[in-house]
């Protein structure tokens, strides 16, 4: 099956519309999982327009640190990650429809697909809070100690990982005779990446952002992933 994988999209509706369009011309895909953030840096009538968009199209998906912040009140005051956008959380809380809460509240943190031999999280599965940061969704996956302990750890057992949260693109490649190493991509897209020939050894993917919320020069983007080839093909959205 081939997997369309957007990430951070934050109410960018047109962007949704975008990758859509893009990718049916590059071979089309069978389903789409959503890494999360849907929300945060938009209103609340854009968010509510990409969920009717994934769920229109019966997309996977699981909670981003904006989902997570929304829906647990309770860890205000213990999450130093949330304090400074605490206005825009309990506004959407106010605004946001019952129906929509539940829905949100019902995605998973994480998923395992063992017959694509993928897994997918919004941040890192691994949490060191002497970063300051109590949850994965808001735990960046960016450097090559936490990919180790996430794979020397077994706390993802899949061949490949999914994740959002950063913005950024790239891969991290780990095999318990190397270690591992850290590639961002940043302007090179497109990449594809053939994991066939990748021989003991597991896969981080830095999905980025397929929204307006641009970082460190890195361009918007999806990704495909035929789990069949075992290949990852990123794509630059078009603006």
């Amino acid at each position: 099956m081939r997997h369309l994988i957007i990430s951070d999209i934050h109410g960018d509706w047109f962007g949704l519309e975008t990758i859509e369009s893009q990718a049916q011309t590059l071979g089309g895909y069978d389903d789409i999982w959503f890494l999360g953030d849907v929300l945060g840096y938009c209103t609340v009538v854009e968010a509510l327009d990409c969920l009717e968009w994934l769920t229109d199209r019966r997309a996977t998906c699981i909670k981003g640190n904006w989902e997570w912040w929304i829906t647990t009140p309770n860890k205000d005051a213990l999450d130093p990650t949330r304090r400074l956008r605490l206005n825009s959380i309990r506004q959407y809380r106010e605004i946001l429809p019952d129906d929509v809460m539940e829905l949100i509240i019902g995605w998973p943190e994480k998923i395992e697909f063992p017959r694509s031999s993928a897994t997918i999280y919004h941040g890192c599965p691994y949490v060191d809070q002497t970063t300051g940061h109590i949850h994965t969704s808001t735990t960046y996956l960016l450097n090559a100690r936490f990919n180790n302990h996430v794979f020397e750890k077994e706390i993802v057992t899949t061949d490949f990982l999914f994740v959002g949260h950063s913005h950024q693109v790239g891969m991290i490649t780990y095999s318990p005779a190397r270690q591992s190493q850290v590639h961002f991509f940043g302007q090179q897209l497109p990449m594809e990446i053939n994991n066939g020939l990748c021989v003991n050894c597991h896969r981080t993917f830095l999905v980025g952002t397929g929204g307006r919320e641009l970082r460190n020069g890195d361009p918007a983007c999806f990704v495909i992933y035929d789990d069949k080839l075992k290949s990852v093909l990123f794509t630059e959205r078009e603006s």
